[in-house]
């Protein structure tokens, strides 16, 4: 995974977590009060909206106008436990707070060690009440909601193998009974008890049945039912992301006194990437990658502790060429603009990086999926992953348009592999290329 940067936090502020966390391990074994208490970050982080950047793992579940939303119904009770431990150790937020008590319930029950990251800002007003999953609704509702949060559907079916823990209770949702024979203990029993089918003395609520009859999700549950490690793995790194909604900005990681990672020095560089993948700055200026990655000038890999790329890679094949830079951005100026040359070349490994970045990021999510091809869909994932949403919409409106003319033009036209030779030229480089605007396309959602 592309390295991501955290927010820095005092000495004080790290030993303090640590205290706190220790802390949290004695309260929750001996209330047994771990299902609440992850129920607890869970809708704290939930009701982050990818689109307005609002709700999310801030705090603001401690207010009372939270609280009294519909599915936060005994969620105070939490609030109260948590309390006491918190006035020890006023210097955290609120926000790191609830989510380091969500991880150590995981922990304390026999679940995935989650890694924590703190530096949460508090924040004070209340996301809209309605963000969460309802449990009366199927998969459609289940995408829609996780969606808004930036989330995929492997994330959906790991995090709802975190009911395991807990029960329903009528009064706070209406349903009664747990999902597992044992509600304290985090296994993977809750995809067992999917995949046996239903039970006396335990609940099935319509969205976990959606998870058995929906052909997506389906095979993620009989996987997590035959294998708790899989399962274990995938939550530790859905719960992560669950946690870090809208709070931890990733964008400064890579910094331009290194050497750029070009796609041949990465560790998997037999990764394809399917044509085109692309990225968008601008209404007017979208970058592609057309071609195959070529193999690494140096043989090496960031893994093997082997030379430093920067030694084998050139200045051209790391960097677009800044040709293409300069035509861009002139076209953005009047006549008689003028471009300096060091505004050129901080543009130039600007983009280049940026590339990198986001590669990298879907390199390593096609490797866990056992995938080689690098597809549009995976760069859009990576661009919503690494904190690029506002970009989405646009460019899946793109994307499918794209794929519609593709199509188009593979069904009429005599000797594809020809022609599409005469469209692409073979390059080694990134190429980067204006393509005119979206003029003409909506701008409303795409699925």
């Amino acid at each position: 995974m592309a390295n991501k940067c955290y927010p820095t936090v005092s000495e004080d502020y790290e030993k303090a977590v640590q205290k706190c966390k220790r802390k949290l391990r004695g309260l929750i074994a001996e209330k047994h009060c771990a299902p609440i208490i992850l129920r607890l970050a869970w809708h704290s982080a939930g009701t982050f909206d990818v689109k307005t950047k609002t709700g999310g793992p801030f705090g603001t579940i401690r207010h009372r106008d939270e609280l009294a939303h519909e599915a936060n119904t005994g969620l105070d009770i939490a609030v109260r436990l948590l309390d006491p431990i918190k006035q020890h150790f006023p210097i955290l937020s609120y926000a790191d707070f609830y989510q380091l008590a969500g991880i150590v319930a995981v922990e304390v029950s026999g679940g995935p060690e989650i890694p924590f990251h703190p530096g949460r800002p508090d924040k004070n007003e209340p996301p809209p009440e309605g963000r969460l999953p309802q449990a009366t609704k199927g998969s459609d509702h289940l995408r829609d909601v996780f969606g808004h949060m930036g989330l995929t559907d492997k994330d959906i079916v790991a995090l709802s193998g975190g009911h395991t823990l807990g029960r329903c209770h009528k009064e706070r949702s209406g349903f009664e009974g747990p999902w597992t024979s044992n509600p304290l203990i985090f296994d993977n029993s809750y995809f067992k008890e999917l995949v046996s089918g239903e039970k006396d003395g335990l609940i099935q609520l319509p969205s976990d049945k959606a998870l058995m009859e929906d052909p997506v999700f389906r095979p993620l549950v009989q996987k997590y039912a035959a294998d708790e490690d899989a399962f274990f793995s995938d939550y530790a790194e859905s719960h992560l992301k669950l946690s870090e909604l809208g709070s931890l900005k990733y964008t400064e990681c890579q910094h331009l006194d290194r050497p750029i990672p070009s796609l041949s020095s990465h560790p998997y560089s037999n990764l394809s990437i399917s044509r085109p993948f692309f990225f968008s700055f601008s209404p007017s200026l979208r970058v592609f990658a057309m071609a195959e990655a070529p193999a690494s000038p140096g043989g090496g890999s960031h893994e093997s502790g082997e030379q430093s790329p920067r030694s084998n890679v050139r200045e051209q094949d790391r960097y677009l060429p800044i040709a293409n830079i300069s035509r861009i951005m002139k076209k953005a100026l009047p006549a008689n603009g003028k471009i300096a040359k060091d505004a050129k070349e901080t543009v130039q490994e600007c983009v280049s990086e940026f590339i990198s970045f986001i590669t990298s990021e879907a390199s390593d999510k096609c490797q866990k999926e056992k995938r080689k091809t690098i597809n549009g869909d995976d760069l859009l994932w990576a661009m919503a992953t690494l904190g690029f949403e506002d970009y989405i919409d646009p460019l899946k409106i793109y994307l499918s348009r794209y794929r519609e003319m593709e199509g188009d033009t593979k069904s009429s036209a005599k000797g594809g592999d020809a022609s599409a030779k005469k469209d692409v030229q073979p390059s080694q480089n990134v190429m980067l290329a204006h393509q005119g605007s979206f003029s003409g396309f909506s701008y409303g959602n795409s699925q």
